[in-house]
């Protein structure tokens, strides 16, 4: 089906061949209006792709162009706890594949367990931790499934968001992200414990796109917007509506790190 999803792309746009793709997570839809050149799709138009039903997630295919670099922008994800299916961004992985993109960098809201973190902070995601019991991967055939994590998170795309923060002044720190399924949020007691396994942000989403990505030999960076404190940690009572809130607040943040990474490939392409 992904190749069905890149000739529906392509014979919109002949010439499009996408460098960097992007994951844009709940509230963080609106950087699809830097895209150039623009085209959308909705999901229901492409073959395999999921329906996205959470607030904040458009579920639409932008493409175009930022600063001359082309990009897929997807406006939205599908999570393991809509419909019980952590594979279901699978065909989405796979069309950034097959039209030749080699980086995929994925956004996300998240809690922060780590009490030094304050709503709004960017966390650059260094590792992570997989508590669902399960992968996306389950049930694929052949060796390839067994893939090593050990380098997930890729260093040289870890240095260029850390060296933008630095040029601009704001604080970006590295962390392990938790993965909960949700969709329910976690109790102190998860939290403690997710705190004492070393994670410093938590959220419901990223690790099946991670691992898909990492399936298909994608260059992969998470950016994690802290939109609360996790529980036990904040004195707010948790909602989706103060995750999208406070998104919203935090984008400029998110927006400055991808754009500024487009320009460095760029920088890459041109010289």
């Amino acid at each position: 089906m992904s190749q069905t999803c890149s000739k529906i792309i392509q014979d919109i746009d002949p010439n499009f061949k996408p460098t960097v793709s992007i994951i844009l997570g709940s509230g963080l839809g609106e950087f699809s209006e830097h895209i150039k050149n623009k085209n959308e799709i909705s999901y229901k138009d492409l073959p395999g792709f999921p329906e996205t039903s959470v607030k904040g997630h458009s579920g639409k295919l932008a493409f175009g162009n930022i600063d001359g670099i082309q990009i897929l922008v997807f406006q939205g994800r599908s999570h393991y706890y809509e419909k019980g299916d952590c594979s279901s961004m699978r065909v989405p992985i796979e069309t950034i594949k097959s039209l030749g993109c080699n980086s995929l960098i994925i956004t996300n809201s998240a809690g922060g367990i780590n009490s030094e973190y304050k709503p709004g902070n960017v966390i650059l995601i260094n590792d992570h931790i997989n508590l669902t019991g399960t992968s996306p991967l389950i049930g694929q055939t052949g060796s390839g499934k067994f893939i090593d994590m050990s380098e997930t998170y890729d260093i040289k795309q870890r240095k260029i968001f850390m060296d933008l923060a630095r040029k601009k002044g704001f604080e970006l720190r590295e962390g392990t992200y938790i993965w909960f399924s949700g969709p329910n949020f976690e109790t102190p007691s998860e939290i403690k414990m997710a705190r004492l396994l070393g994670a410093n942000v938590v959220g419901m989403s990223t690790v099946p796109e991670v691992i898909l990505g990492r399936y298909y030999g994608l260059k992969i960076s998470v950016l994690s917007l802290i939109t609360n404190m996790a529980a036990g940690v904040g004195d707010e009572i948790l909602s989706h509506d103060l995750t999208m809130k406070m998104a919203k607040k935090g984008a400029n943040s998110i927006n400055y790190l991808l754009l500024g990474f487009l320009g460095h490939y760029k920088k890459i392409i041109s010289s």
